[in-house]
């Protein structure tokens, strides 16, 4: 393994093959329309990363930086598939925290783990290992069929841990994340109205 490098795709040239791989390895109901992305990716608060092994790409990113809290949301993660189970997952999201030197931290929306399902479980104990923390608030994904459930995380990246963020302050930033990543779903703002009833306390 050479020296690994996130590097920003501000140019779009490799956006169309990172699309073509996330309809192979994202369930469709979660992936954006194609319009949505290139709209995002417009706006320079939304960027696209490209994991690089030296000169090899092995992944991608997608990444909202969320500016009134300083912090990052992540969008997509994800390895191409031939370099799977060879330890990069665990190495490229640290990463982060050198090239935001100046965030905070990185929100992670991730999948409530089921015990049948061994995959949902092994995600879980992966952000947990990077030192992720679960956010005690209902949490719901807004895709066009509907909303899934899920668990909002905090990835801080200082050795303080989470930041002192207080429940209305991580709602706000819901809130934005929304109203950017989320426009073009209509029932979005009623997705929102569901999430937040309890505290949002890190465990």
């Amino acid at each position: 393994m050479n020296k690994l490098t996130l590097q920003h795709d501000k140019n779009g040239t490799e956006f169309s093959a990172v699309l073509a791989d996330m309809q192979e390895q994202f369930p469709l109901n979660e992936l954006k329309h194609r319009e949505t992305f290139e709209r995002l990716l417009k706006g320079g608060d939304y960027q696209l990363l490209i994991a690089r092994d030296g000169e090899k790409k092995i992944g991608y990113l997608f990444v909202y930086r969320d500016r009134p809290s300083n912090t990052l949301w992540l969008d997509y993660f994800a390895v191409f598939a031939r370099y799977h189970s060879k330890g990069y997952g665990s190495k490229l999201l640290p990463l982060l925290k050198t090239h935001y030197p100046r965030a905070l931290g990185c929100f992670l929306e991730v999948e409530k783990p089921q015990p049948q399902l061994l995959n949902t479980v092994r995600r879980v104990d992966f952000y947990r290992r990077l030192g992720a923390k679960r956010l005690d608030l209902d949490y719901y994904f807004p895709h066009a069929a509907g909303a899934l459930a899920m668990h909002l995380y905090f990835l801080p990246f200082s050795k303080e841990g989470v930041p002192p963020f207080s429940a209305r302050k991580i709602l706000r930033v819901i809130k934005r994340v929304f109203g950017t990543l989320h426009a073009d779903i209509p029932h979005a703002s009623q997705v929102l109205e569901r999430i937040g009833s309890r505290p949002c306390e890190p465990s």
